[in-house]
């Protein structure tokens, strides 16, 4: 579906386990299955076993002086990865069979179980124009927006036009929106200079869209997509008034 130019892909069929300060996140993601499923459980496991640990020295931190810091040797086995961004560490888990339905959301203790399928974040020239464009995807809406990179200075961004295309896949929709992000009713706000990009928060994928407005107000535009999700979420944060 997608052409070779610029293409940069974050497509997930994972298991995640992720800790947010003293909370636990794990995310289970299915993939093609080739090996036994008690491996896969072996897997989890572990990696829970693990963020259990580090919650343990995290809370323990808590309660001494500002500054308190400890050291943690980690022994990760084969088949787990850490990402993590400022103060959450995430444990990846590729397994090899749906070992979690997928949709299911579950708690044990400071950890929380979410499984889903497959959602990507892609930068590619997709209508063949010569220009790349910023795609969400997954089995229910195909979602592109206009790739701008961030640059010294900024180019030019215009949030009435930067949509170009959203696809319902279940009802075969194909829409060109008329959008708009404005902020106070200013309608300068929706214009000025900035860039776009793709972020990958885990489970969810998404498109970060940063605007330097006419209006001298800067703000955060990022479009979500979740792996069984059939609409996209907008959270417009960061905003600063010049």
């Amino acid at each position: 579906m997608f052409g070779k130019k610029g293409q940069a892909s974050f497509i997930a069929y994972a298991v995640l386990v992720s800790i947010i300060v003293i909370s636990g996140f794990i995310g289970v993601q299915k993939i093609t299955s080739i090996k036994k499923e008690g491996k896969d459980y072996t897997k989890i496991n572990t990696a829970k076993n693990i963020l259990t640990e580090i919650d343990a020295i995290v809370s323990e931190l808590v309660f001494e002086s500002s500054g308190a810091k400890r050291k943690i040797t980690l022994n990760i086995p084969e088949g787990l990865s850490i990402v993590g961004d400022k103060d959450e560490i995430r444990l990846k888990v590729v397994t090899e069979k749906e070992i979690i339905k997928p949709g299911t959301r579950s708690k044990e203790g400071p950890l929380t179980i979410q499984a889903g399928p497959y959602v990507a974040a892609t930068k590619t020239d997709y209508d063949s124009d010569g220009y790349d464009e910023l795609i969400l995807e997954n089995d229910h809406v195909y979602f592109v927006v206009k790739s701008i990179e961030e640059t010294i200075p900024l180019a030019d961004i215009n949030t009435t036009n930067i949509i170009e295309l959203i696809k319902n896949k279940d009802l075969a929709v194909n829409i060109t929106p008329t959008s708009k992000i404005t902020i106070g009713g200013k309608a300068t706000s929706a214009w000025g200079k900035g860039y776009t990009r793709l972020i990958d928060t885990g489970i969810e994928k998404g498109i970060l869209i940063h605007v330097e407005s006419d209006a001298n107000i800067d703000y955060d535009a990022v479009f979500t997509l979740g792996p069984v999700a059939d609409y996209l979420e907008l959270e417009v944060k960061n905003i600063e008034v010049k």
